[in-house]
């Protein structure tokens, strides 16, 4: 093995991203669980609604705590694999400005020019943290020679940040634009898919570059 680290940071940045989409699944069964259960309370069965509506909100809990995980794992494995590669030291740098708008997002939250600022500072560095870490991965393909994995990498930036960027767009638009009706839903309903496609496949990434790491 002849990055033993950057083996290690991208395996942890694979099960991160794993876990994030747990931590999805929960919230999807939470949401189902208390809509439901509110359903049930109406109709007179008050105490299996209550029974439902609690169920929903561990299910709640628990996406918090996957999502928790899944964010500390995350910059462990991004930690890790700088060790061996530049491309994941960019990334934990636009890692930390991230981190640093979110909060003073959440300090001036009455402020709202500056706070849409720093959310979008936070969300630039979101696509950054991708591009950088796709990029560490398509060096470390050439370094060990293996033109699948870095012409994967090389089509997958364009393609990721490409959705990603669109993605956003359509949040700012979807955010400041109420148009109402079918066109606010296709707006909602087009980003979401743009960031499931991207997600999808940066996750197909990751697990090729893990897998080719571990040679």
């Amino acid at each position: 093995m002849r990055y033993p680290n950057a083996y290690k940071g991208v395996s942890q940045i694979y099960k991160a991203e794993l876990i994030a989409i747990l931590a999805v699944i929960c919230t999807g069964i939470g949401a189902i669980l208390a809509i439901f259960g509110v359903g049930v309370a109406d109709v007179g069965s008050e105490a299996v609604g209550k029974g439902f509506a609690i169920t929903g909100g561990l299910f709640v809990i628990a996406t918090a705590v996957l999502m928790i995980v899944s964010y500390i794992l995350n910059i462990i494995g991004v930690g890790n694999a700088a060790k061996d590669e530049s491309g994941f030291r960019s990334a934990m740098i636009a890692i930390i400005i991230g981190i640093v708008a979110s909060i003073v997002a959440g300090i001036f939250s009455n402020k709202e020019v500056v706070c849409l600022l720093a959310q979008l500072v936070s969300k630039i560095c979101d696509i950054m943290v991708f591009w950088f870490c796709i990029g560490g991965i398509s060096n470390l393909a050439d370094k060990m020679n293996d033109r699948n994995i870095a012409s994967k990498a090389d089509s997958f930036t364009k393609l990721i940040i490409g959705i990603y960027v669109v993605g956003i767009v359509l949040a700012i638009i979807g955010s400041f634009v109420k148009v109402g009706g079918f066109l606010d839903g296709f707006i909602d309903v087009a980003g979401a898919v743009c960031s499931i496609v991207a997600y999808l496949s940066y996750l197909s990434l990751l697990k090729g570059a893990r897998d080719m790491l571990a040679r």
